[in-house]
């Protein structure tokens, strides 16, 4: 199809849910599939000294190569979020 599909995994390697990025217009820019409350959307049990906030999972990508970091994906943050 006309989409991209982003597997989201935790740390261990579970999958935890898909980032769809659909190619078309009309449609929402991402379409997240599982919680919001689980990795890769939270630090929690894990928290890093410097924690960087992306706005989307392709940019948290990048940016992981060298830092902790938080794809926002319009996430309101709140304290459930860090630990």
């Amino acid at each position: 199809g006309s989409r991209y599909t982003i597997p989201l995994s935790a740390v261990s390697g579970k999958t935890t849910g898909l980032a769809l990025r659909p190619m078309k217009d009309g449609l929402p820019k991402w379409i997240i599939l599982g919680s919001k409350m689980v990795a890769p959307f939270t630090q929690v049990g894990s928290p890093p000294d410097i924690l960087v906030l992306t706005e989307d999972y392709c940019s948290a990508l990048r940016v992981s190569r060298s830092h902790a970091t938080l794809p926002l994906m319009g996430t309101a943050l709140n304290s459930k979020h860090f630990s």
